[in-house]
């Protein structure tokens, strides 16, 4: 997949590369050898920070499923996410966030901190049947950040569930 650098930064990381360029360009203009080095510094590491997250290949899995799958109005329900990575590479911070629809209450959004090595995890969250109708929960959507928050990388899962109310 092919990714506008541009796009993936942060307004963080798009603060550093403007100001690491305008420092840069002051430095050689002024003759300011420190100057320069700090510019060339604020200057790449977005850029690395993009060529990390980027090339980061998630290689996640993500089973899903509502309980129960039809419910009465006012009935609690549980959103079910078994996430699992597998791979040894290491990946930046991610953050995931369901769709849930208003109608069954609020969108889960979680963090997992553990950057290397497989893993899996389990995640339940309560929903609630506010109102009739049928239902589509998902996809689930992943953000891949860098440790600065510099660059972010959205992606999505195509599995969703349904539950009727």
């Amino acid at each position: 997949m092919r990714y506008n650098p541009w796009l993936l930064l942060t307004l963080r990381g798009k603060t550093f590369v403007v100001v690491g360029a305008v420092l840069l360009l002051g430095g050689v203009l002024f003759g300011q050898r420190d100057v320069l080095w700090f510019g060339l510094f604020l200057f790449l590491l977005p850029l690395v920070a993009i060529l990390v997250v980027a090339r980061s290949r998630l290689r996640l899995t993500c089973e899903r499923r509502v309980v129960p799958q039809e419910a009465i109005v006012g009935e609690r329900l549980t959103g079910e996410l078994i996430i699992t990575k597998s791979g040894q590479l290491p990946t930046g911070l991610l953050h995931f966030e369901d769709d849930v629809p208003r109608g069954l209450g609020r969108p889960p959004r979680f963090t997992v901190h553990r950057f290397a090595g497989e893993w899996r995890r389990e995640i339940t969250y309560p929903m609630a049947g506010l109102r009739r109708g049928r239902f589509r929960t998902g996809p689930l959507t992943v953000r891949a950040t860098d440790p600065f928050q510099l660059v972010k990388l959205d992606r999505r899962f195509s599995a969703t569930s349904e539950v009727q109310i």
